[in-house]
């Protein structure tokens, strides 16, 4: 029997998701242009761990929307893989 989030649920794991975006982006970012070579490997770390949670947090929503996506055509593994780009790209 398949569990589903309630919708507070739900939405407490979007608020975790925005804000680790939001961390990563900004982690990314600031990477680049930093000096301090401690500093840079900190936010490296933070930018690929989390990516990692925020795929681990997305695991929670797209078991719900798997009905959903189903019918709309697009696979889950398809999804995860293009917010998983999305976040490559936004590290480069």
């Amino acid at each position: 029997m398949i569990k589903y989030l309630g919708l507070h649920e739900t939405l407490d794991v979007h608020e975790l998701v925005t804000f680790k975006n939001l961390s990563v982006t900004k982690s990314a970012t600031m990477s680049k242009l930093v000096q301090d070579p401690e500093l840079k490997a900190i936010l490296d770390t933070e930018a690929v761990t989390g990516t990692r949670h925020i795929r681990n947090l997305q695991h929670f929503l797209t078991k719900k929307r798997a009905h959903i996506t189903a019918a709309a055509g697009t696979t889950q593994e398809q999804l995860l893989e293009a917010a998983y780009n999305r976040q490559e790209e936004q590290l480069k």
